[in-house]
């Protein structure tokens, strides 16, 4: 290492190079962004909740678009941008529980950029392949709970402009979360009306090995992960298009916080904190069309804002699913 005289390590008093700490702080909070918004609850990869139906046997496939952006540590920001498919499968099983009960896997890609504000306009660039368990139950009368688990590895190129190849990384990614709702009927008989208050607590954690960068900046990733708590109302309306047909309509809003907050890193064993508004505003929208044997077409479009900051994203789904 270059050392001076007073001990500070070279590297970091050198400007150039101290703006690119907040590229590496910015990769975690992406990382566990991108598992934020491409958790598969139960309501977003079949398009519709099932609080007071019958858990079904079925496969499914849903693709997405997510872009975003995010202050942290004073006037940090990052933008960016998330594509992702997912494809699964869930069995129903006779546990011996009363309603219905059924298991599932599914498997996922994911490609991303993000580009940050930090001075030297770098950026990274990360493609991942995941999979993921969940366990969902319902009562029949409105009351369900589902609990979630995935995990995807990512390959990381980070690059700068007049700088390729600033340093390349992997990391593994874990989210586990699980949700309780009910579903309401609030009014109709043959067009049915229905409300949905849900909680979820979702814990995200990135395992992402450490480097040396072109510049000679040695980086280990010290704490990374979130636990998100978010409460929130569905509202749905269900209407029957006759001939086994029906069109549901929803709209979801909520709000998020971040139980733990905070990431921290190294960078030639000087050690840094990264901070951002842990609470937010959800909501979302969607339709969900049944045509008949089993098959059903979806798409979504959900957002987030940051209560105290400028951070806010946009998510854009659409999907189908078939049950048997």
């Amino acid at each position: 290492e270059l050392n001076q005289a007073d001990g500070q390590n070279w590297y970091l008093q050198s400007s150039a190079v101290a703006t690119q700490i907040p590229a590496y702080q910015a990769l975690p909070l992406a990382l566990s962004g991108f598992a934020r918004d491409q958790m598969p609850w139960a309501q977003k990869r079949w398009g519709h909740v099932e609080g007071r139906q019958q858990a079904k046997t079925g496969a499914w496939l849903r693709g997405g678009y997510v872009s975003g952006s995010e202050e942290f540590t004073g006037a940090n920001q990052y933008e960016s941008r998330d594509r992702f498919v997912q494809a699964g499968y869930d069995v129903v099983l006779d546990a011996g529980l009363p309603g219905s009960f059924s298991i599932g896997g599914l498997v996922q890609h994911t490609s991303t950029d993000t580009s940050v504000t930090n001075g030297n306009g770098s950026t990274f660039a990360a493609s991942g392949y995941g999979a993921g368990v969940s366990a969902y139950w319902t009562a029949g009368g409105g009351l369900f709970a589902e609990a979630l688990a995935t995990l995807t590895r990512y390959e990381i190129d980070i690059d700068r402009p007049n700088l390729a190849g600033v340093a390349d990384t992997d990391a593994y990614t874990y989210a586990a979360g699980l949700q309780v709702g009910h579903q309401f009927h609030v009014a109709g008989e043959t067009d049915q009306w229905t409300v949905t208050p849900r909680a979820s607590l979702t814990y995200i954690d990135s395992d992402i090995d450490g480097f040396t960068d072109a510049s000679g900046i040695a980086v280990d990733f010290v704490e990374s992960d979130s636990m998100l708590l978010e409460a929130g109302m569905i509202s749905g309306l269900d209407l029957d298009l006759r001939g086994n047909r029906m069109l549901n309509l929803s709209a979801e809003v909520g709000v998020e916080h971040d139980l733990l907050g905070g990431n921290s890193l190294t960078a030639n064993t000087v050690s840094f904190s990264t901070d951002r508004d842990d609470t937010r505003a959800t909501f979302g929208a969607g339709v969900t069309a049944h045509l008949g044997d089993g098959f059903s077409i979806f798409a979504r479009a959900d957002g987030s804002a940051s209560l105290s900051g400028e951070g806010h994203s946009q998510r854009a789904t659409v999907g189908a699913r078939i049950t048997f």
